[in-house]
């Protein structure tokens, strides 16, 4: 058998539901050299039964832990992978066959490419298409983009792997946004290209982290706040990109607490945003529906036609 040229790493906790046509979805591409590492962190579904149905397959390698979160599975995939390029996939989502044989070209003869991502079509639980914006995507050198929002769907990626060996592997000090804050490590000595079509299809709406947002938001503040605690950080993302990120960031948390009935505290966090960027209009509507008497609240909702004043936060499930 000829070395794998990718090793796909499917990293799942409880995904039994999920991971059998994930893992289809990877033995289906028209690219054939490929290895694939699916690594259970410790499942109590039936994950290890459906992916014993594909041991036959020689590409197929199992490997099941003890659960020790996300990142540490993540790592260990990384660890086993033997190929000069490592793809992602998490067990809830899905590639499609061309995947892998339109975005491997990217890499040849441009050792300067660390990630080669693409864009998604977002699926609900049972797989239907979603009609979802398709955020903007980024090339060359993107760290003050990544720094302001994740440009990147995490099962979307694939990545060189001596990428790892210099700017290290996922943090298992976090418990989410893992990707969001390996990006960014990733993003300050390799440049990032991509593949302007969806070749994921990435499953949203299921009982998962994205389901967090405040605590997703939190978590995103401690990565953005270590980040610039380097100086060389602090140079690289000019001073525009990372007013408004916090601005966003502090909207964002005002729209938490929108949504949770705390106007107080949402008050105070889309005023923090305007001191970071003045000129947020976000921020400045948030403040405006604080201010406004329930009923008058209810009527322009019941004016523009939406039940409620919940909107997306712009960190969403950052894996994305």
């Amino acid at each position: 058998m000829n070395p794998a040229t990718v090793s796909v790493v499917i990293a799942t906790y409880n995904y039994g539901a999920y991971i059998g046509e994930a893992i289809q979805s990877v033995l289906e591409q028209s690219y054939t050299g490929f290895e694939l590492h699916i690594i259970d962190d410790g499942s109590t579904d039936d994950t290890q039964q459906i992916v014993s149905e594909f041991l036959s397959d020689a590409r197929v390698r199992y490997h099941r832990t003890t659960n020790r979160g996300q990142s540490a599975a993540k790592n260990l995939g990384i660890a086993l992978s033997t190929a000069p390029f490592v793809a992602f996939l998490d067990g809830d989502d899905l590639w499609l066959p061309d995947k892998l044989e339109r975005q491997i070209p990217l890499f040849l003869n441009k050792p300067e490419i660390g990630v080669v991502y693409s864009a998604r079509q977002v699926m609900d639980p049972v797989g239907r298409a979603m009609s979802v914006p398709q955020r903007p995507l980024y090339r060359g050198n993107v760290l003050n983009e990544i720094f302001r929002r994740n440009c990147v769907c995490f099962s979307s990626a694939v990545v060189r792997r001596e990428v790892f060996e210099r700017a290290g592997g996922f943090n298992e000090a976090l418990p989410m946004a893992i990707d969001y804050e390996l990006w960014l490590r990733i993003a300050k000595h390799y440049q990032f290209d991509f593949v302007n079509d969806p070749l994921v299809l990435y499953r949203t709406g299921h009982a998962n982290i994205s389901s967090a947002p405040g605590k997703r938001l939190e978590i995103v503040r401690q990565i953005i706040e270590s980040f610039l605690q380097d100086e060389e950080n602090q140079v690289r993302i000019a001073p525009r990109v990372r007013s408004f990120t916090l601005a966003e960031y502090w909207h964002d948390v005002g729209i938490v607490f929108m949504v949770e009935g705390r106007r107080r505290q949402a008050f105070a966090a889309f005023i923090n945003a305007l001191k970071y960027y003045p000129g947020l209009k976000m921020a400045w509507r948030g403040i405006l529906t604080c201010l406004c008497p329930t009923w008058i609240r209810e009527n322009i909702l019941r004016l523009v036609g939406r039940e409620d004043w919940t909107q997306k936060v712009s960190w969403g499930k950052v894996g994305m």
